[in-house]
């Protein structure tokens, strides 16, 4: 069958391909069009969705300059697993702590679509039900190595959460513009590391994306630790007010921070030798790290700053003298 008799896989293929840098297109563009041809000829409407959205993929990626060659788009290919797990954690505290404030300051719902103002809250609670369930099933795509399916459904997370703060923003008519942007920010706020994550699972290179091992399990676990656990104790994003930012947390938080910088400081020297895990989880953490910095200039912590401004006054400097290339003769001995 060829790709004239096909409207919509027609258009989709030439969309894909317009996606490709204009020179790689030009050149590449006849063949792509035909493996893409032959490749969906005798398959299903699933087979020609999956190759047109790994296509599309493809073109992105080579104008971001995260093709497979790239040090950026191998390291996020290594994080992959991890992000979605993450993300999927993140977004069940995310959906624990609208159901706390859900029971916890309002009415218990009478019925399932009551009328009236709670009518926007229950709305807000499936969508979250819905948030929930494409995160785990897009984690659970990941474990197996169901890449497609995983970029496919990892992106609706983070749509549907703020799909679930716009439904309630109608809630309170007593509420002022103010108070409607600033309920909008905080959760944008609290849904970055998670919008950041799915967009590193994005970005991996869909070749360098293989079958589920042993080593992908474990950045799994990691993953839902960090996404779930660190988002609940250090982040201030629990559902139980006794370890909403107590005492603990900004400690937490400056492990965090430490913790990735410490990351990022060794990681030129790892990659220089041919280690790519210390520079996979400095990407991987930027984005708690970086909630974490937010949190704690949310609550100044005076000597918890001064302790991550000392070590970022470390790392570095250290980081790029370790970065910087020796030349022939340095450190040869007379």
């Amino acid at each position: 069958m060829s790709i004239a008799q096909q409207n919509v896989p027609g258009l989709g293929l030439r969309t894909a391909l317009r996606l490709h840098p204009t020179a790689y297109r030009r050149e590449r563009g006849p063949e792509l069009a035909g493996v893409y041809a032959d490749i969906t000829a005798e398959a299903g409407r699933w087979a020609a969705v999956r190759e047109l959205s790994d296509l599309a993929g493809h073109g992105l990626r080579l104008r971001l300059r995260l093709d497979s060659g790239r040090t950026l788009a191998q390291l996020a290919a290594l994080v992959a697993t991890f992000a979605a797990c993450a993300a999927a954690s993140g977004d069940l505290v995310f959906f624990l702590v609208r159901l706390y404030r859900i029971h916890q300051y309002h009415e218990p719902f009478s019925g399932l679509w009551p009328i009236g103002r709670y009518s926007r809250l229950l709305l807000a609670y499936w969508i979250d039900q819905a948030t929930l369930l494409v995160s785990v099933a897009a984690a659970v795509a990941a474990v197996l190595g169901r890449w497609t399916l995983t970029r496919l459904l990892a992106p609706l997370g983070p749509l549907t959460a703020l799909a679930s703060v716009i439904a309630q923003l109608p809630y309170n008519p007593g509420w002022t513009d103010g108070e409607w942007v600033h309920m909008t920010g905080l959760t944008l706020v609290d849904q970055a590391p998670r919008t950041l994550w799915v967009l590193l699972l994005l970005a991996a290179p869909r070749d360098l994306l293989g079958p589920a091992t042993r080593t992908r399990h474990w950045t799994a676990l990691a993953g839902l630790f960090v996404g779930g656990g660190l988002l609940t104790a250090a982040l201030d994003t629990s559902p139980i007010p006794s370890i909403a930012f107590n005492v603990i947390s900004p400690y937490l938080a400056v492990a965090v921070g430490g913790a990735e910088l410490a990351l990022i400081a060794v990681s030129p020297t790892a990659l220089a030798r041919g280690y790519r895990w210390p520079a996979a989880a400095a990407l991987a953490g930027c984005p708690i790290a970086f909630l974490a910095l937010l949190r704690m200039l949310r609550h100044p912590w005076p000597d918890g700053l001064a302790l991550l401004v000392l070590i970022a006054a470390l790392a570095v400097p250290l980081a790029r003298r370790r970065a910087t290339p020796k030349l022939p003769g340095d450190g040869s001995t007379a």
